[in-house]
């Protein structure tokens, strides 16, 4: 019977395959006949308040044309190998028992790769833009070491200017962790820039390997596929060791995750200081970290809610409303309105609160539409989508919680005026890598580990084209 179900699975969803490899080759066959009227049509998509984003938007278009090609191909390459699955099982059967005897050491050497990968494409990307330090962040922590550790009179009265006119000046917290860095370590600040962004993907990747192990019904031989699928995606990859904010929100939205889920299961007070240490120093972090208020207060209401899960469907009689509106007020008021009232409170003091006019006006630009989102969260995460369809029946409430999270994080991108830039959708990856783990246990169970693998390394090539190709804006 549960080789029948199987069957009957791998079926449906080879039919399904083959028509999706057709519909990708036709787009990218339209792509490339109409791409001049298409690369014409955008030529002059940005008006000259912007217009330095024209060349990343260019460099978008011209990549998709190869971009489309590969992915039909490696779509066609994933449909054959299905399609005779069993005729290949003779010679997939010895590279099972082959990766089983040497797994530790192969596991090793991956990871080792994905290091490496990481480095070279965020340094190149670095490189490419002229090795900067954006928004000034490197100014500011030269300014805050010469204030707040070098004692420094001059430096202070230099802070207190740099405060009043810079608008990314109220975010102080990748700075001042930028200054502690270059002060341990007796480099200067944007090598410690770079070191923080490292560090931040590292302990990244550490939450998200805890956060798999402890909430998650995956199976071990799961872990590593799932972390390696989000260390090759080329989001991740670019942010890894580049100095902007993005790694230290990738980090600390991460952290979020892991202990606000740690905390739906024993609500004590441990859980309840690390939570909220977490969200107020999440918004010095950066603002894009303001979603994240909403975190616990949403996922006490449908963890709690019994028909949350996919898998069950009963009701519990102890559930109540009125008690879930209660907690949902307590929570709301101590997880989103207090860290919010004390970040505000700082920027008050600080005098930096009248910087946000300015972000908020500098927010707004032509990318800024639907459409434009809707390709960044396509392409930043595409290989995890199929996954997570494959593996849509086994979703549990976990799944659902951080699903939840997911399309509460898109909108309020697109609610905010958020440009649609890839860079971005760091805080929906941890969630997407998560969840297409339950994809990767089907896949395991129905065609096998060699096929688990496959996948990993076709979507890990496809995610480096992509940065070789610079779609990444």
């Amino acid at each position: 019977m549960a080789l029948e179900m199987v069957w009957k699975t791998t079926k449906k969803y080879t039919f399904f395959l083959w028509l999706f490899v057709i519909l990708l080759f036709g787009v990218a066959f339209f792509y490339h006949i109409f791409f001049p009227s298409i690369f014409e049509y955008f030529s002059d998509f940005y008006t000259s308040k912007n217009s330095w984003r024209q060349s990343y938007l260019d460099t978008r278009i011209y990549g998709y044309r190869p971009m489309l090609f590969a992915l039909a191909l490696a779509a066609l390459i994933w449909a054959l190998l299905i399609a005779y699955r069993h005729s290949l099982l003779r010679i997939f059967t010895p590279i099972d028992i082959f990766f089983s005897k040497r797994k530790n050491f192969i596991l090793i050497f991956l990871g080792l790769i994905l290091c490496v990968l990481a480095f070279y494409f965020s340094q190149r990307e670095w490189i490419r833009f002229g090795k900067p330090c954006w928004n000034n962040y490197c100014i500011y922590a030269d300014l805050i070491r010469a204030a707040l550790f070098e004692n420094d009179p001059g430096a202070r009265e230099s802070l207190k200017r740099f405060l009043e006119i810079e608008y990314h000046a109220n975010s102080p917290g990748v700075p001042f962790l930028t200054a502690s860095i270059s002060i341990l370590s007796g480099s200067t600040s944007i090598v410690a820039f770079r070191i923080l962004c490292s560090l931040c993907t590292i302990i990244s990747f550490v939450f998200i390997w805890r956060f798999v192990r402890r909430f998650t019904e995956f199976s071990s031989n799961n872990y590593f596929p799932t972390l390696f699928l989000l260390g090759s995606n080329f989001v991740i990859v670019r942010s890894s060791s580049f100095p902007q904010t993005d790694a230290a929100i990738f980090l600390w939205i991460t952290a979020s995750l892991y202990f606000a889920r740690k905390y739906l299961e024993h609500r004590n007070w441990r859980n309840s200081i690390m939570c909220f240490i977490l969200l107020v120093s999440g918004l010095f972090i950066k603002l894009s970290f303001l979603p994240a208020l909403t975190l616990i207060p949403l996922w006490s209401l449908i963890y709690d809610y019994p028909r949350c899960s996919i898998k069950t469907s009963k009701k519990s009689k102890s559930w109540s409303w009125k008690k879930a509106i209660l907690q949902l007020v307590k929570e709301g008021l101590l997880y989103s309105l207090l860290p919010l009232c004390i970040y505000l409170l700082w920027q008050y003091k600080v005098g930096t609160l009248h910087h946000y006019k300015t972000e908020f006006g500098l927010m707004q630009t032509e990318d800024t539409y639907l459409s434009a989102h809707i390709v960044c969260l396509l392409q930043s995460g595409l290989f995890f989508y199929f996954l997570i369809l494959y593996g849509v029946k086994r979703l549990g409430k976990t799944e659902c919680l951080l699903i939840c999270w997911g399309i509460l994080y898109w909108l309020s991108l697109i609610f905010s005026g958020a440009s649609g830039w890839s860079r971005f959708y760091l805080g929906i990856l941890p969630t997407l890598g998560i969840v297409s783990g339950v994809g990767l246990e089907c896949l395991r169970e129905n065609l096998g580990k060699t096929y688990l693998w496959i996948y990993c390394i076709i979507s890990a090539v496809l995610s480096y084209t992509a940065l070789s190709l610079n779609l990444y804006y």
